[in-house]
């Protein structure tokens, strides 16, 4: 076999292995993280996902899986907090995890940069902690 088409074999399997990698690796759930709705490769839970009145299929989920929940959205992960009890305990808690989170500019455009979980704490988050649990820290 000519050592050009050993090369072109060689890139062919390891494009073929990398895609199938992606495929069943991209959407899944980690282990370590709280449950939620079952996934598919690639897509994750982005097949399920609500495009309007998403409270109402945050609460089924939320009596399905608990207060505290995941889902995979293509290769990113977003846990929801159903309940303001799930809300304290991760901000409380859990603040060395939660804490000084990078700008994000769609929390800008849907909240007017008043989008408690990714507020670094200073005024603002102060301000949002006082709103939901009655108590500043």
């Amino acid at each position: 076999m000519p050592t050009s088409a050993l090369v072109a074999t060689a890139i062919g399997t390891s494009a073929l292995t990398l895609l199938l990698f992606i495929t069943f690796r991209v959407g899944r759930r980690e282990p370590d993280i709280p449950p939620g709705p079952p996934t598919l490769p690639v897509l994750g839970n982005l097949h399920v996902f609500p495009t309007s009145r998403m409270h109402i299929k945050f609460t089924e989920w939320a009596k399905t899986y608990g207060e505290i929940y995941t889902l995979k959205l293509v290769n990113g992960t977003a846990t929801v907090l159903n309940s303001l009890d799930a809300v304290g305990h991760v901000l409380e808690r859990q603040s060395n995890l939660t804490s000084n989170r990078p700008p994000s500019s769609i929390a800008r455009m849907v909240a007017d940069e008043l989008h408690f979980p990714t507020l670094n704490p200073g005024p603002q988050w102060n301000a949002c902690l006082i709103a939901y649990s009655g108590r500043a820290q």
